[in-house]
């Protein structure tokens, strides 16, 4: 799922800005925590957001939900980025159904000194077909 969001500003703080990914898992979903949970960063722009050595895609933590990836940035800089993040997620219980989700938000990100803050959430509620809900499988 691609999500669009337009131009947002940021206020680097210490020459970095702060990316918050939050999953909304439905009720009786987890991350499955033996599963990777990966993330990347596409940058298309003439001025790059990031230095060269700043890592564009790794791993996050699988035992939870929400991630804030710290980033170095660069001044006067600015433009087009891809995030996005994968994740498997599974039904709670040790017998449940597994999926892999995958989301990516579209921004045109820009730095100022004058924005009000240096931290981004991209959210993503994540929706399971009817057959695999709890109230479905109680029927």
């Amino acid at each position: 799922m691609n999500k669009n969001l337009g131009r947002q500003t940021l206020k680097p703080v210490d020459g970095a800005i702060q990316i918050r990914i939050a999953v909304d898992l439905p009720k009786g979903w987890k991350v499955n925590p033996l599963g990777n949970v990966d993330y990347w960063i596409n940058e298309s722009s003439e001025k790059p957001l990031f230095p060269k050595e700043t890592p564009r895609y790794g791993q996050l933590p699988a035992d939870r939900t929400t991630w804030t990836l710290k980033l170095p940035v660069k001044e006067g800089s600015g433009g087009e980025l891809v995030i996005g993040v994968e994740f498997p997620y599974c039904q709670a219980g040790g017998e449940g159904v597994c999926r892999v989700g995958s989301v990516a938000w579209r921004l045109d990100l820009r730095l100022d000194a004058s924005a009000k803050g240096n931290e981004l959430t991209l959210e993503h509620k994540v929706a399971v077909p009817k057959i695999f809900q709890m109230d479905a499988l109680d029927r």
